[in-house]
């Protein structure tokens, strides 16, 4: 049964704000908690109408896959502790797709088939990461804010989602940002933590950029021996490729109960301390929201990354999430193969 919104914009505004405050203790903090919580998860349901859409809209693209998520707790008040203008009630990304693409003109033919498309919802904003990647990070990708409309399930109008359309490039240096933020305890991906190692990342992006002929980041040279000259001086000062392998060796064995095929919703809970992944495997969504909530709760001091996300299957989920999965082999793979390539 799909969740729907029980409390004012008012009252999740203000559980928002005195949860990224840390001003809210005992049974108050328990009520913010219950307020955020059934406001992230009505949102499952015009999350998942976008992502049926989006599968639609990706059908006869080789290696394309769509994945779908709601905001993890830490990542929701993180958001409004950095942009204290912000108000929970209109975040835009609480639920999102994402569509992981061949190349950069399937993305662009995936993003104009949206917008060509024939549904009711508003497209609310829009903002094209490839055509000016973000200055302070390199990050690169299209997003598509909608706003849910339907005359059948009113009771979700007005919710926003957010399309992520990403190359399988820009894919693979986006987890990589995230994977090296989480074993590091870097904010790499809010511009946060090592100035080398966000430096590292911008220039990752450059090189990523010259292969896809796509515009480089601000700041970093257009030219591909210039790049590479400093990728590899970076690499050598801060180790890299040792640590990207020891981060890869932290992948657990996962039970093959979770393995399964079919679609469904995996609760992925990452301890970063002893290096160990927990897959859960759901059916439904109301049952895995609930466990997501439970387990957001108990957290505490533990340090757990734990996110829900829904895909097509377990195969599907890996590709998606290497950095839950702390799989960045290929990343690796395809960073000394460019290297190569521009240092001839």
């Amino acid at each position: 049964m799909w969740k729907t919104v029980e409390y004012t914009k008012k009252q999740i505004n203000t559980a928002g704000n005195k949860i990224a405050s840390g001003h809210a203790q005992g049974q108050e903090l328990q009520e913010c908690l219950q307020i955020i919580d059934n406001w992230r998860a009505a949102h499952a349901f015009p999350m998942n109408t976008f992502a049926i859409n989006l599968k639609h809209q990706i059908e006869g693209i080789k290696g394309a896959i769509v994945v779908q998520r709601l905001k993890r707790l830490e990542t929701i008040i993180g958001k409004i502790q950095r942009f204290p203008e912000m108000q929970l009630y209109r975040m835009q990304d609480l639920g999102g797709c994402r569509a992981i693409l061949p190349n950069v003109n399937a993305v662009y033919t995936v993003k104009e088939k949206l917008q060509n498309s024939r549904i009711r919802h508003e497209l609310h904003n829009e903002k094209d990461y490839i055509a000016s990647p973000k200055n302070e990070t390199g990050y690169r990708g299209i997003h598509l804010i909608y706003k849910y409309r339907s005359d059948k399930r009113n009771d979700y109008n007005g919710l926003l989602v957010e399309i992520q359309l990403r190359t399988k490039l820009q894919h693979l240096w986006a987890t990589a940002v995230e994977t090296v933020g989480i074993f590091t305890q870097n904010g790499l991906k809010f511009n946060q933590g090592s100035e080398r190692w966000l430096r590292f990342f911008k220039v990752v992006s450059a090189i990523f950029s010259i292969q896809e002929g796509t515009n480089v980041v601000e700041g970093i040279s257009t030219d591909a021996k210039v790049v590479v000259a400093e990728l590899i001086a970076i690499m050598k000062e801060l180790e890299v490729i040792n640590k990207l392998y020891t981060i890869g060796l932290a992948t657990s064995y996962i039970p093959r109960t979770t393995k399964s095929q079919n679609p469904g919703y995996y609760l992925l809970a990452l301890d970063v301390n002893d290096a160990l992944l927990r897959v859960n495997r759901f059916n439904g969504i109301e049952k895995a929201t609930e466990e997501y909530n439970k387990l957001e709760l108990q957290n505490g001091t533990k340090k757990l990354d734990i996110v829900l996300v829904s895909a097509q299957s377990f195969d599907a989920l890996t590709h998606a999430y290497p950095n839950y999965f702390a799989d960045i082999k290929e990343f690796t793979n395809v960073l000394n193969r460019l290297i190569k390539k521009y240092n001839k």
